[in-house]
């Protein structure tokens, strides 16, 4: 998956209208509750392989800060 179509993804997976970019701050969306966050802990172990919990994905600020905490490597150019 392209840093791109993740973008685009996680904004209709929590439901933001708005278009994300990696300086996009999560936390400035109300969109982005408990039940956003349980969506994204599945999303990511879905299409990355990873498991995170709720804690560590609450932790995030920035878009940015979850793409590092994926691991650029596991996108795609």
């Amino acid at each position: 998956m392209t840093i791109k179509d993740f973008l685009t993804e996680l904004a209709e997976l929590i439901e933001i209208e708005d278009e994300l970019s990696l300086d996009s701050n999560l936390k400035d969306y109300e969109e982005f509750d408990s039940m956003a966050i349980m969506s994204l802990v599945a999303f990511v172990h879905k299409n990355f392989g990873k498991q995170y919990n709720a804690r560590q994905l609450n932790q995030i600020d920035t878009v940015e800060s979850l793409v590092e905490l994926i691991g650029k490597e596991s996108f795609t150019e």
